[in-house]
């Protein structure tokens, strides 16, 4: 692995993310990538990496959402990687190393270059993907191919016409942190996006970036392996999740003559729910969800006389109804659609896909 001084700040990347103390954090959004294919310009050694570059001088490429604040633009991207397979990732997940990793590198426009970017904590958002030896990816073979144009340090050729949107997983769900660079001078200027799912690459696409080198053109050869940074304690604070699964946008309709009051309680997960088919048999089921609290005067709790309660929620996949009168919760449930019986203490479940009645419960 590389060699890097010693840094003594409190958010140095990269980091062993601890699936366990991970917290999901509702407030996240997916993250928006918003590619322009002829912003691709070069593509050089810089003897620690290649660099794909892109044109930044517009808002042509750019990445919003997640956990950031505004629009960031893109400016290059790049691989870490091993010296054989088993390692070469610069984070780690519950201390298992990935086969290389991609670092896709953005700046936040409202600092008006990427060198004054870097000054501040916001300053670059970096969005890391996990790569493993497996099938080839279509996707990277033409940066790929254009490696032997760039063999040795300070080497560049033109590189154009190419979206790094096809190298992305299917799965956009990610961890987030504020991190720093991973190469001298380490600076603490990085919100990370590292997502979930892995990429695939084929053993002769691994075989090809490690046949670059550290050295320039006259000098000794030393291949370009392990040029990754190993990971540091992380002090500020939890890594935040994002899930997709889990910020879906529900949509809950209540119907009741008598009831007039109604409250949600607050949920801690995991919470035991029991669900029902339209043959009405029953089976429990374990989840874990965000803590949500809401009472009736919230404002996204809609009443209308004699047509019920109305709530919309993008965070929050299940819910529990509670009766403030009877003290008891009346139904819990993690389907669209809920129509209620006159009688207060008493919940119908409809099937979000054909209505049906599928269960009576609370009697």
């Amino acid at each position: 692995m590389l060699h890097f001084p010693i840094a003594n700040g409190e958010r140095q990347s990269p980091i062993d993310i601890c699936c366990k103390s991970a917290k999901y954090d509702s407030s996240l959004k997916p993250l928006s990538f918003s590619y322009d294919a002829s912003t691709a310009r070069n593509i050089v050694n810089n003897g620690h990496s290649f660099n794909v570059e892109f044109d930044d001088s517009s808002d042509k490429s750019v990445l919003q959402g997640g956990a950031l604040d505004g629009v960031y633009r893109l400016a290059q991207f790049h691989i870490h990687w091993g010296s054989c397979d088993g390692q070469g990732s610069e984070h780690t997940v519950d201390g298992v190393k990935y086969d290389a990793e991609l670092h896709i590198v953005h700046w936040n426009v409202k600092y008006g270059k990427f060198a004054e970017a870097v000054k501040h904590p916001d300053g670059l958002a970096v969005v890391g993907i996990f790569m493993k030896v497996g099938n080839a990816k279509p996707e990277i073979q033409k940066v790929v191919d254009a490696l032997s144009s760039i063999q040795t340090k300070g080497k560049q050729a033109s590189f154009t016409n190419f979206d790094p949107t096809g190298l992305l997983p299917a799965c956009r769900d990610y961890w987030t942190y504020p991190g720093s660079l991973t190469t001298p001078p380490l600076l603490e200027c990085v919100i990370w996006h590292v997502l979930k799912e892995p990429i695939t690459v084929s053993s002769e696409q691994m075989c090809k970036m490690r046949g670059l080198c550290f050295n320039a053109e006259n000098e000794p050869v030393c291949h370009m392996v392990d040029n990754w940074r190993p990971f540091t304690k992380f002090l500020q604070g939890p890594v935040s999740v994002f899930s997709e699964k889990l910020n879906k946008h529900y949509k809950v309709r209540i119907i009741s003559v008598n009831l007039e009051k109604l409250a949600v309680s607050q949920l801690l997960p995991p919470l035991l729910l029991t669900s029902a088919d339209s043959n009405g048999s029953s089976k429990n089921i374990s989840k874990t969800v965000p803590m949500i609290q809401l009472a009736s005067g919230s404002p996204t709790l809609r009443h209308s006389q004699g047509q019920g309660y109305e709530w919309e929620d993008r965070n929050c996949t299940v819910f529990t109804l509670f009766d403030p009168v009877l003290k008891g919760i009346t139904a819990q449930c993690k389907i669209r659609n809920i129509v209620a019986s006159q009688s207060p203490c008493k919940m119908l479940f409809a099937n979000p896909d054909n209505g049906k009645r599928i269960k009576h419960c609370g009697d």
